[in-house]
């Protein structure tokens, strides 16, 4: 189809939603954590210079708010990744600290089920422009609402990929030869405000 150039941005829909800051979360790493083989399970809270899994590791996130303050979050390699009921939230310092899943194992991510985080699986902080890439390359399925206002999302198929339920992004790119699901369903996305006068 055609390709329509020159229209006005929208609004960000998802503007309502507040960040999440570290006062009263828990600090699970002072360091950035680097791992390539084993498995290893963390809990919700703060984790400064965030995630960095390659090789054969493997990595489960118990359900929660994930602070990655600064250091990104990249995970690729052969490993899984298991992230049910979680919402990763980007808070780059650097250039570099992006958000980055491509890994070939089996990933599988879902958003948090409840709360004022419901349905938003990926969160980066508004004002960073840190590219969020996520490409499928095996057995990838992740649901929810992938949020980057200020940033470019770059998604790619492959294999049999369900990447995402949903995409609010300053830019979006979306590449690749193989497969590609985005499986909306309105459980998994994050709700819409709407505000009302009533009397």
């Amino acid at each position: 189809g055609d390709v329509n150039y020159g229209t006005e941005p929208q609004p960000d829909p998802l503007r309502n939603i507040p960040e999440p800051t570290t006062s009263g979360m828990p600090t699970q790493s002072n360091s950035p954590i680097h791992f390539s083989n084993g498995n290893r399970t963390y809990s919700p809270g703060r984790y400064r210079g965030g995630f960095s899994v390659s090789g054969k590791g493997n990595l489960t996130l118990l359900p929660g708010v994930y602070y990655m303050d600064g250091g990104g979050f990249s995970f690729s390699g052969q490993g899984s990744l298991v992230a049910e009921g979680v919402m990763i939230f980007n808070a780059p310092t650097g250039p570099s600290h992006n958000v980055d899943i491509s890994g070939s194992g089996a990933i599988t991510m879902s958003p948090p089920t409840s709360g004022i985080y419901k349905g938003l699986t990926l969160f980066q902080a508004r004002s960073a422009t840190n590219d969020l890439s996520i490409s499928g390359g095996g057995a990838m399925d992740i649901a929810g609402t992938f949020y980057a206002a200020n940033a470019t999302l770059k998604v790619s198929g492959g294999g049999d990929s369900v990447i995402g339920s949903q995409y609010v992004s300053r830019y979006l790119e979306i590449v690749g030869n193989g497969g590609l699901t985005i499986d909306y369903d309105p459980d998994q996305v994050i709700p819409r405000r709407t505000l009302h006068l009533v009397e």
